[in-house]
């Protein structure tokens, strides 16, 4: 552990010295950056496309940028910080940003967020705060998108369909409405269902479009 500590501290630097820059991992050519195809279904003739949007990136170097709360006096709060920090960041409303976790490591801190619409959280918009230990700002990155939804179609049909089109069964576990970000940039609201297979050995958490009672995306728990 304090081996790979010691490792992930070294790469935060190294990419900390780094100008401020706006980034993403991958070309943006490269689908591979945002898209991933799988195979499902007793048949594997169900095919879908998942998707994942476009992330940026800033680093602020190894001193770390100020924040809407450094002023404030009184302890560090990793949620507070990292949320007042995002909204003034991106522009949009703290209402709109989901606390998730954080984790600290032996020379910055990590918080983790998702985006959420109208408090329903966004299953693929997510973002990552780090801090130093004078509780400034070393780098952010996000993958928030300005959303577009419109609700529609019963959770019982959709729950019909997905059980059909995935070859399995509603495991009971609850169900959920998230948005999901589609490859054209705009946010679809989803019924997000668990459907499992004990004989075939599938289990996925399927995302079920609440307009057209189609899957769009899984997240698989096996592979």
């Amino acid at each position: 552990m304090t081996s790979f500590s010691k490792l992930f501290t070294s790469v935060l630097i190294a990419l900390l010295y780094a100008s401020s820059t706006s980034a993403n991992p991958w070309p943006s050519t490269s689908k591979h950056a945002t898209h991933c195809t799988r195979s499902l279904g007793a048949d594997g003739s169900l095919k879908l496309e998942t998707f994942h949007p476009k992330s940026i990136f800033e680093g602020f170097g190894v001193e770390g940028l100020d924040h809407p709360l450094t002023r404030r006096a009184g302890n560090f709060n990793i949620k507070t910080t990292s949320v007042s920090f995002l909204a003034s960041k991106l522009g949009i409303r703290q209402s709109n940003i989901q606390f998730r976790t954080s984790a600290k490591a032996e020379l910055a801190q990590h918080a983790f967020l998702k985006q959420q619409i109208n408090g329903v959280p966004v299953a693929n918009a997510v973002a990552n705060v780090a801090f130093n230990g004078d509780g400034k700002v070393l780098s952010f990155s996000s993958s928030f998108v300005k959303p577009y939804q419109t609700p529609t179609v019963s959770l019982n049909n959709v729950i019909i369909m997905a059980e059909k089109a995935l070859d399995g069964t509603h495991n009971g576990h609850p169900t959920t409405l998230e948005f999901l970000i589609q490859p054209d940039g705009t946010a679809a609201l989803m019924h997000v269902i668990q459907i499992q297979n004990e004989r075939a050995g599938t289990w996925v958490e399927a995302f079920v479009d609440v307009h057209l009672n189609k899957v769009v995306s899984v997240t698989d728990f096996i592979t």
